[in-house]
């Protein structure tokens, strides 16, 4: 579930909705603790969301995490500098 307060959080959001392993709160649903706890108990009872989630989660943990992702940024740098 996301509650997206900024720019990149709504981008998130989106891809997490998009790819099925989530949804995202309205501000009304945000303001109700009971309409949060109905939409977790719905979230935690489909196995589309749960597959989704952890399918989400294993890509994640393939990926090479932040030395990768600085590897990847000075690549691309170096490249676009022509060293």
């Amino acid at each position: 579930m996301c509650y997206p307060l900024t720019g990149e959080q709504q981008a998130v959001a989106r891809r997490v909705n998009e790819m099925g392993a989530g949804r995202i709160l309205t501000k009304a649903e945000a303001d109700s603790a009971e309409k949060i706890r109905e939409i977790v108990t719905a979230m935690l009872a489909d196995g589309g969301i749960r597959a989704s989630a952890v399918q989400m989660r294993e890509y994640f943990l393939s990926c090479s995490g932040p030395k990768g992702a600085a590897d990847f940024i000075e690549s691309v740098g170096r490249s676009r500098s022509g060293r």
